[in-house]
């Protein structure tokens, strides 16, 4: 701020129509507009506002003061003292505007978040770093951050700050804001507890008591599910190997699915079904064995067929 505080020393006077707001705006919301230009029009502009030099037909870009610049315009002033800027790049320009933000009495909750993401997008600065630059605390930073990258602009927007406002349970506060972020919510459930917040009426605690019962739910869903998949798995590999004549079991695996698939064909005759059910399986408990027709090996859980100490697969059963 070396640069400004040398600057301040020398302001000239510029034309207002030669001054242009910036491409974007610092802030998004310009309250009080009216009564700033009547006190304008009353005592005039007692505070420069930062401007620097541009190309163009206007030939100034407001840098620091846009909520000003719009108060003298509707108070009717042709001209408006101003501090110049000379040789200032785009990222000294975005750290004063944010400082600059963050200094007002009247910074909501959200634009403290947006201004800290926009540090963090901007220069990938680590949370301790920004939190010394703006003078907030580290837990407040790395707090900002997960609700705006947990919750979309519309929730954001909806945080309210100040004791009138959020002493009320249906108040939409920090606090529950952090929480829905925090346990990555999917849109319609973050919709779902925000009304219900609302409507209802949840403090902090029991909104936080609310979602761990709604997750060990989802857990307990989850291992159900595994167990079920589980069981139907064996459950379908037995059933193709019994009937292995008839049906073929194929599986594999993508990066995000495992896929089983059964395929069954049924035989014309169905006295086929009857004889191919009456050969055995061979249990865990009995040695593999040997095909007396063609010398294959039977297996634990294959199907044979026993006949005078001889055993013979599925396939040879016939034969026997």
């Amino acid at each position: 701020m070396v640069m400004i505080e040398k600057a301040k020393r020398e302001y000239q006077h510029i034309p207002i129509d030669l001054i242009k707001s910036p491409m974007k705006p610092s802030r998004e919301i310009f309250e009080d507009i009216n009564t700033l230009a009547r006190t304008i029009q009353e005592h005039g502009l007692l505070q420069p506002i930062i401007v620097k030099q541009s190309d163009g037909a206007y030939g100034f870009e407001v840098v620091i003061g846009e909520r000003r610049l719009r108060a003298c315009r509707k108070a009717g002033l042709a001209q408006i003292p101003c501090i110049v800027l000379d040789g200032i790049s785009e990222e000294q320009i975005l750290q004063m505007q944010l400082t600059e933000n963050l200094q007002r009495a009247d910074l909501k909750v959200f634009e403290e978040i947006r201004i800290v993401e926009s540090l963090k997008d901007n220069y990938n600065l680590p949370n301790d770093e920004i939190a010394i630059k703006i003078g907030l605390s580290a837990s407040t930073v790395s707090n900002y951050l997960t609700i705006a990258k947990g919750l979309s602009e519309q929730y954001v927007r909806m945080i309210e700050k100040g004791k009138g406002r959020t002493h009320s349970r249906q108040a939409f506060t920090l606090g529950k804001a952090l929480i829905l972020a925090q346990n990555q919510l999917p849109t319609d459930k973050i919709k779902e507890n925000v009304e219900l917040i609302q409507k209802k009426g949840l403090t902090t605690a029991q909104l936080s008591k609310k979602l761990a019962k709604q997750e060990k739910r989802k857990i307990k869903r989850v291992l159900e599910g595994r167990k079920f998949w589980k069981e139907l798995t064996r459950s379908l590999k037995d059933f193709s190997r019994y009937w292995s004549d008839y049906c073929r079991l194929e599986e594999w695996e993508e990066v995000s699915a495992y896929h089983l698939t059964l395929s069954v064909k049924m035989p014309k005759d169905l006295d086929d079904l009857d004889e191919a059910n009456s050969l055995d399986t061979l249990s865990a408990d009995e040695a593999p064995q040997i095909c007396g027709s063609c010398g294959a090996d039977i297996l634990e859980g294959d199907r044979f067929k026993e006949k005078d100490g001889v055993y013979f697969c599925h396939i040879c059963a016939d034969e026997a």
